[in-house]
């Protein structure tokens, strides 16, 4: 089942390439649906296999590819919704961006499970070409600048972490498979496994759309098709995220876990500090919630950075981020439909506008600002609580501070936003919203509350599982 998964999955992308009916390719995304939750079942029933030494399903890998699957099903319901919104040029343009979306999925899916790095590399370049011709959907000026940037800063960040990889087999004498990497962590030089992380994790940053090379990622996901972008800071930020905590597992295991802890602590706290400038002065919604993302990998890299104790919560973190911001880039496709416009100041009285779809934002916007109902809160909390436990009060203290801002700023626009008047030139007449595309957004929402507050167990015992322990 394992390798069929990407083998069919490959062929459905490929029919719905070549596909010029809407009927087929609905048919074709309804097959791979089926298939991902053939694959969860899968996935979550064969926990600790190896395929080919290049693939292991581990419990973190299930977490996320189960997620992935989650907002996928969401996904192309907006995607779907944004297409009638914005009609392709003919068939052949919607089945091009069917047939990205599909492999984009399924390269993230590699991700998840690769046990050999240079796989892992090959997948995480996989998607910059998908993502890079699902930006190009609009067919104007700005998506084939994004999109040429995107393709251009991310084969260059790629190309950065692939030179760790290198570097990596040289000291493993060509063994690039983690889960024996790891095993042996001790014999490797400390010296080059320091290169080694420090490659890796900067080149991965314009996956993780964390400093030092977010302003692609920023300018992506401003551009893309709004349900694009919500896989893009979600699903495919995760896959940077999972392809740095697997190097980082390995360090863990060296006298160089230190020295790797302050690397991610450093790259965390300016990202969050760059995040906390950048809202201050905004001015689009999508870029506002872009920026919302550099923000939230930077609190995942900082907990990495607390090392075992911090895993956990950084796990969970992610959960929690990906069911949230999907959620509001849904949302936030809806609202630039309704008010023709992208423009923050553009935008205003959405609550007296559409009162439900308002309300669905509203309570994003908690989670998103970790202000209880949201999950987010008590995985702060907890992080904050540990560096002040550690002694480290100016972490702390300064981490409280920035996200304070943070949400100063990005409350300031979403008040605006929901309850006042538009603030410049606004648009005379606007488009009736549709109930329904905001159904979805708060069905995520709900998701989300329903993992943070009540924690099933089989959550519990996954996230458990993924911890490694030295």
């Amino acid at each position: 089942m394992f390798l069929n998964y990407f083998a069919l999955s490959l062929l459905l992308g490929f029919i719905t390439f070549l596909s010029r009916s809407r009927k087929l390719n609905y048919f074709l995304l309804f097959v791979f649906l089926v298939l991902q939750a053939l694959m969860v079942s899968f996935v979550y029933q064969n926990i600790g296999v190896h395929y080919y030494d290049y693939f292991y399903i581990d419990s973190i890998g299930v977490i996320f590819f189960s997620l992935l699957s989650l907002i996928v099903a969401f996904d192309f319901y907006h995607s779907y919704k944004h297409l009638k919104k914005n009609p392709p040029v003919d068939i052949q343009h919607e089945s091009r961006f069917w047939a990205a979306l599909i492999l984009f999925i399924t390269s993230i899916a590699g991700v998840y499970f690769s046990d050999n790095l240079a796989v892992l590399w090959v997948f995480l370049e996989a998607t910059t070409l998908f993502v890079a011709i699902l930006i190009l959907y609009e067919r104007n000026t700005f998506s084939l600048e994004a999109a040429w940037k995107y393709l251009f800063i991310s084969s260059i960040g790629l190309a950065i972490a692939f030179m760790g990889i290198l570097i990596l087999s040289g000291l493993t004498d060509g063994n690039l498979n983690i889960s024996e990497i790891w095993q042996n962590a001790t014999t490797l030089n400390p010296a080059w496994i320091k290169i080694v992380f420090f490659l890796i994790v900067t080149g991965l940053s314009v996956k993780m759309e964390s400093f030092p090379l977010y302003p692609v990622c920023v300018d992506a996901l401003g551009i893309a098709p709004p349900p694009v972008s919500a896989l893009m800071t979600t699903t495919l930020m995760n896959a940077g995220l999972i392809g740095v905590f697997r190097m980082f597992s390995v360090i863990l295991q060296t006298d160089s876990a230190e020295w790797a802890k302050s690397v991610l602590l450093i790259m965390g706290i300016l990202s969050v500090l760059i995040a906390a400038y950048k809202m201050s002065h905004v001015r689009f919604l999508e870029r506002l919630l872009a920026f919302s993302s550099l923000e939230h990998v930077g609190v995942i890299l900082i907990a990495f950075s607390l090392g075992e104790a911090g895993l956990g919560i950084a796990i969970m973190y992610m959960i929690l981020h990906s069911l949230i911001k999907a959620s509001l880039f849904f949302q936030a496709d809806k609202i630039s439909y309704i008010y023709h416009t992208h423009k923050l100041r553009k935008i205003g009285h959405y609550f007296g506008y559409d009162q439900f779809g308002a309300i669905v934002f509203m309570i994003g916007f908690l989670g998103i600002a970790a202000i209880p109902p949201s999950g987010l809160f008590i995985s702060e909390y907890l992080l904050i609580k540990a560096f002040i436990a550690q002694g480290s009060y100016v972490v702390g203290i300064g981490l409280f501070t920035l996200l304070t801002i943070i949400v100063y700023f990005m409350g300031h626009n979403m008040m605006h936003l929901l309850f006042t008047e538009e603030r410049e030139c606004p648009v005379k007449v606007l488009t009736k919203p549709s109930t329904m595309e905001s159904v979805m957004p708060f069905v995520l929402l709900l998701i989300m509350m329903y993992l943070a507050f009540l924690q099933p167990e089989f959550l519990y015992n996954l996230i458990r599982m993924a911890v490694p322990i030295s």
